[in-house]
């Protein structure tokens, strides 16, 4: 069972300090100018501008770190909401935007891709994790989206032992230009990973940031 921990309990400390120590110096700046105020030569006056200056500084700073204050507490509410999200696609079946998909130990993997536009000739290419070409077929030329499913066999006839493997998609019109694919995978979501402080949806095909989920079904 996976459990969704929020940790936002620091996410304004850095600009609290900021903010503490601009109210430090803001009231040392105030005193030394009552001081100086105070004590200036009633025939050589300070010029004013130059404390108007100074003190139109302070305020800016201080509405920059009021806005980086409120920014890390909106950061910190979508990172929680994004948690409550990836923890509820647990145990759920999802698609997700990949060309990478695992062999299982029933010697099949399956892909969906699709095309924006038809394509005069579509060529399907399989790489395994060292990068090498273990298979290809002619792909589906019509717009749309298209299955392929791979029965784990080289291009030799040989079984490929389970693991991950990715899907290329080599699609031209007929003027020659690329027809460029999005290909999807399907999974299992397993777990869900918030060490990185992005929820990372862990699956079959294997782990991706929230963002790549695509669908989800029950």
């Amino acid at each position: 069972m996976v459990t969704a921990v929020q940790n936002t309990s620091n996410y304004g400390t850095q600009a609290q300090t900021s903010a503490q120590g601009l109210a430090d110096n803001y009231q040392t700046f105030i005193t030394l100018l009552t001081a100086q105020l105070q004590n200036q030569d009633p025939l050589k006056p300070t010029d004013s501008n130059e404390f108007v200056q100074q003190l139109t500084a302070f305020s800016g700073v201080e509405q920059q770190i009021r806005a980086s204050d409120q920014l890390e507490k909106l950061v910190a509410l979508q990172q929680g909401a994004a948690t409550g999200t990836a923890v509820s696609y647990l145990g759920k079946s999802v698609t997700l935007e990949s060309p990478t998909q695992r062999l299982d130990a029933t010697g099949n993997a399956t892909w969906s891709y699709s095309l924006p536009t038809t394509a005069t000739a579509n060529k399907i290419s399989i790489y395994d994790s060292a990068g090498k070409v273990v298979f290809t077929a002619k792909g589906e030329t019509k717009s749309g989206i298209h299955s392929f499913e791979w029965d784990g066999k080289s291009a030799e006839g040989d079984r490929l032992p389970a693991g991950n493997y990715r899907m290329v998609i080599d699609a031209s019109d007929i003027s020659g230009e690329d027809v460029t694919a999005s290909i999807n995978v399907k999974g299992t979501v397993k777990a869900v990973d918030l060490s990185s402080g992005t929820p990372m949806v862990e699956t079959s095909a294997g782990a991706f940031p929230l963002e790549r989920v695509l669908r989800v079904d029950a």
